[in-house]
């Protein structure tokens, strides 16, 4: 998994012209360990917010985070960024998974960090992000999960 991201944040830093502009607000999709819908807004020049609704498990998977950016590898447009955040996920009885003892509705809640870099294309309103993001299960599932994520949203 680890060679797998570095040789895709290398050839995404070394095939793209890059010379991009900043936005304040995206949506779009993401794939991954939480595959679905997701935004984020700028509060300031440096940090962010994003919010992921994932269909995950049968369920739906949603996801709030903090994040603080900075330019990466002195690059106009590629940013990399950290932050943290909460997610809860609901799980009807129509999908059992085995998460859970019973067939019922059940709820996991937890917290996650993310670690990831964000790209603007140059003159195309398009922004591709990739990231790491670990989950700690405190309700639910219990434990330790760690996912990767592909997005790619509409900015302005």
């Amino acid at each position: 998994m680890k060679k797998l991201l570095s040789l895709i944040i290398v050839f995404s830093i070394t095939c793209i012209h890059i010379n991009s502009q900043e936005y304040n607000t995206g949506i779009g999709v993401r794939g991954g360990f939480s595959s679905g819908i997701n935004i984020k807004h700028f509060v300031s020049e440096t940090n962010a917010l994003e919010g992921i609704v994932a269909f995950h498990r049968g369920g739906l998977l949603t996801t709030a985070l903090y994040q603080w950016h900075a330019t990466a590898f002195d690059v106009p447009g590629l940013q990399w960024y950290y932050g943290a955040g909460a997610h809860v996920g609901i799980y009807g009885d129509k999908h059992p998974h085995g998460w859970f003892p019973d067939n019922g509705t059940n709820i996991s809640l937890g917290v996650d960090g993310i670690i990831g870099l964000d790209y603007k294309i140059e003159n195309i309103p398009i922004s591709i992000a990739l990231d790491v993001m670990p989950r700690v299960n405190f309700i639910g599932h219990m434990g330790i999960f760690m996912g990767a994520g592909l997005s790619v949203r509409y900015v302005w």
